[in-house]
């Protein structure tokens, strides 16, 4: 395992008791076989709970090269990492900016908050959990999809403006943390409409960060190809 961290409501600050703890982390084959055979092993996912998922470090860097926000959360977190080797924090953390493609980043965030739109407005149940599913039939949407759909726009709007990835909402922006914490545990507060028109907002404000750029970060192909012949390397002579 070349690193393991905290996913989900723990990474962004927004647990609640009854929240799930997730892990994420990257682990390295070190069979010959599955580096240069057919076989292919890219990631694992416990069995007995879908809380615990680890991509193999090819497949991580082809998540980061497009714009995967889950492998950015990987790549950023400020937490102190669960378990974590050398070569994941001097190789690969250090030169964290090197892994970042803005363009893909931009549109896959795009996609990803028109998807969890869908699921949120109650577009989709039959991709919902049993107990956002019980939401939408309480309140009208699912409010755990609209908090993901903020907490990412605001994710990217940032990397876009200030030319960082926050993973902890709570650690960067504790007045935007309540305001997601309070749709989370007070959806009756609000109303499907209302967070809709929220919706508009952040996207437009995503695409004007992304218009007007501070940085314009392109996913460093060759130095990730690099760092890979340096990891496999011991496990091939």
């Amino acid at each position: 395992m070349l690193v393991k961290v905290y996913g989900g409501s723990t990474a962004y600050g927004l647990n609640t008791p009854e929240s799930d703890v997730d892990y994420r982390g990257v682990f390295v084959n070190t069979d010959p076989a599955k580096i240069l055979g057919l076989e292919k092993h890219e990631h694992m996912q416990k069995q007995e709970t879908e809380d615990e998922v680890y991509y193999e470090v090819r497949k991580f860097f082809e998540l980061l090269r497009n714009g995967n926000t889950g492998a950015m959360e990987i790549l950023f977190t400020e937490e102190m990492p669960l378990q974590t080797t050398n070569e994941f924090e001097t190789l690969i953390r250090q030169n964290a900016y090197k892994f970042v493609d803005t363009d893909k980043m931009f549109r896959c965030l795009l996609g990803y908050m028109q998807g969890e739109r869908r699921l949120a407005n109650g577009e989709r149940t039959g991709v919902l959990g049993g107990k956002r599913k019980a939401q939408v039939d309480k309140y009208g949407f699912s409010p755990k999809n609209f908090v993901q759909l903020f907490r990412l726009a605001y994710c990217g709007e940032t990397l876009f403006s200030l030319g960082y990835f926050p993973v902890n909402i709570k650690e960067h922006n504790k007045e935007f943390c309540s305001w997601l914490m309070d749709i989370k545990t007070n959806p009756s507060n609000y109303t499907k409409e209302e967070l809709n028109i929220e919706v508009d907002k952040f996207e437009q404000r995503l695409k004007v960060a992304y218009d007007n750029r501070m940085v314009d970060y392109a996913f460093d192909r060759d130095f990730a190809n690099d760092v890979l012949r340096k990891i496999y390397l011991p496990y091939l002579k």
